[in-house]
């Protein structure tokens, strides 16, 4: 009796003192540090040089296909290709320094190794929820190299979506939008609120997972199936909503599923059990994590006055369309484009007013963009893509959107329209940006299996739509699944329609999500690229996914009808 007290009481003070950790941490405020524009660029040439030495000295890491390399053993090469956010928005950084200038450091960083590289082809990917900060520099370390193997200069824009810092920050610190600097009093209220939610609600979250499982497993309903799909997708003449809609095989079901399922409804006390949790306190952390794809285009401090810098006015000057580290990058790379400023006698400045660098040699730099989204990186990217239309963009792929279809709709066929109109002089029937969805298969979807069975079934997706997110109507659900996204083709109608393609992927034992394929090399005459099957396997590294035959065939050019 006394040990268990003892192991109760344990318990309740790791809590409280994680709690306490997390509300404790200060509100990073930004910093700014006055610098004349003489020392600022005197400094930024001898920061170049640093670079360029690093680069001759190392160079980059070999593409392998062991997925064992970490962070800190290829520290400076991944930093080189790295932005990493905040939870206030701000770019990760000692308070020692400026925010403002180590930004720009950064960028410089950035853009030197790019020109350094000799590559046009700029890459973008942004990391999706549930990720730690760790999680996503280890990918980087492994999947950097064959980004660049394959001709690109990648860059991953990193916002940090731990489950348990967003649900602990959001108790503790979040009210009513606001980021507190403090720990609040009340959080043992929100805390106890969380609890006695996901208890209640725990029957009807339950309830809803099981008919899920029922009705795509044991009495397949027909919105879980795609064999009428395939055959419309065939003749897209007759069933033109279906143009540049692809299935891909299998879709078969194999091994021991009488076994699996026996498995499974054995951990039904286990879900029972762990609903309230995966309820209540998974939909916090969720609040949480959209309001940090929001903060990464306009900073916490940017509308909490409390917080702002003495010259927040030059700030809104220099990055009006947003002070996250995010948009800041997409404004700086805009600002990039265009060249070097010049001055009356011709002489070119390499950094502009705001201390962007612009390049070292004169004129436009021709460069097009490729943009990746996995899972909530696709909701970072609608914010982004519409508020910077005139980047160079050529693909745009997202990689199970937990993006509502929505929201999806005000973003990037909207920037596809635009380009279109702009290009119609110049290229004619062709597609200025190439869209890609990605899916997984409807069963796979509902079926996925988180720590074997003992946590509700369904992936990301499905939880999202049936408990965090509680649509108002259809088009407020995900869009990265198809039977979503299925009755929804029209509203996509018009002339972008053509240069939008989504693939859906073949269905085998669920279990089998993340298949070896010949390693993590990505080597395209040596290594077939495996069917992801879980929500998360995406941006496994066997995957590919940055490799045009993973995002299917391109759209096809003839107009919709």
């Amino acid at each position: 009796m006394h040990q268990s007290r003892r192991r109760a009481a344990a318990f309740i003070l790791l809590i409280f003192f994680a709690l306490l950790g997390s509300g404790c941490a200060a509100l990073n405020q930004p910093t700014f540090r006055s610098v004349t524009k003489q020392e600022r660029d005197r400094l930024r040439t001898e920061q170049r040089l640093e670079v360029l030495d690093s680069i001759r000295r190392e160079g980059d890491p070999e593409c392998t296909a062991k997925n064992d390399r970490t962070y800190a053993e290829v520290r400076e090469f991944v930093d080189r290709h790295t932005l990493v956010a905040q939870d206030n928005g701000d770019i990760e950084g000692e308070r020692s320094e400026s925010f403002e200038e180590k930004f720009r450091r950064q960028f410089t960083s950035i853009m030197t190794a790019y020109e350094a590289s000799g590559k046009s082809k700029i890459l973008i990917y942004v990391n999706g929820g549930l990720n730690s900060l760790r999680t996503v520099r280890k990918q980087a370390a492994n999947q950097l190299p064959c980004m660049i193997r394959d001709g690109y200069f990648p860059v991953f824009l990193v916002w940090q979506t731990g489950a348990f810092d967003t649900y602990f920050e959001q108790i503790t610190r979040v009210r009513n939008g606001e980021l507190k600097n403090n720990l609040q009093v009340s959080f043992p209220l929100y805390l106890a609120g969380d609890v006695g939610e996901g208890i209640i609600r725990s029957p009807i979250t339950l309830w809803n997972s099981v008919i899920r499982y029922w009705e795509s497993t044991a009495n397949v309903e027909p919105q879980y199936e795609v064999g009428d799909d395939i055959e419309k997708a065939k003749d897209p003449e007759k069933y033109p909503l279906y143009r540049n809609v692809t299935f891909e095989e299998p879709h078969e079901k194999e091994g021991n599923l009488a076994a699996r399922e026996l498995l499974h409804g054995l951990g039904m006390p286990v879900r029972l059990a762990t609903a309230p949790i995966l309820d209540a306190m998974g939909k916090t952390a969720w609040e949480n994590m959209v309001r940090r794809t929001r903060t990464t285009v306009r900073t916490v401090w940017e509308h909490q006055t409390e917080l702002r810098g003495k010259d927040f006015a030059e700030q809104v000057r220099c990055f009006p369309r947003g002070t996250g580290v995010f948009a800041k990058f997409f404004q700086a790379l805009q600002q990039y484009s265009k060249g070097p400023t010049t001055s009356d006698g011709g002489t070119l400045y390499a950094y502009d007013d705001c201390g962007i660098y612009r390049g070292q040699v004169a004129g436009k730099k021709e460069f097009s963009l490729t943009l990746i989204g996995h899972s909530m990186g696709t909701i970072v990217l609608n914010e982004l893509i519409p508020s910077f239309s005139g980047l160079p963009y050529e693909n745009i792929v997202y990689m199970a959107a937990v993006s509502s279809i929505r929201d999806f709709q005000k973003s990037v066929p909207w920037v596809l329209r635009l380009k279109m109109m702009r290009g119609r002089n110049s290229s004619p029937g062709q597609c200025p940006v190439n869209f890609h969805s990605l899916m997984l298969n409807p069963i796979a979807e509902a079926r996925e299996r988180t720590f074997k069975g003992l946590l509700l079934s369904g992936s990301l997706l499905e939880w999202i739509d049936d408990i965090y997110q509680e649509p108002k109507t259809m088009l407020d659900r995900t869009f990265g699944m198809w039977r979503n996204l299925r009755p929804a083709l029209h509203v996509f109608g018009g002339e972008q329609r053509r240069c939008m393609s989504f693939r859906v992927f073949g269905f085998k034992n669920v279990d089998k999500d993340r298949q070896p394929g010949g390693g993590q090399f990505c080597d395209p005459e040596k290594h077939e690229i495996g069917h992801p099957q879980l929500h998360g396997a995406f941006n496994d590294g066997d995957k590919c996914f940055w490799q045009e035959r993973f995002w299917g065939a391109k759209p096809k050019t003839k107009a919709a009808d």
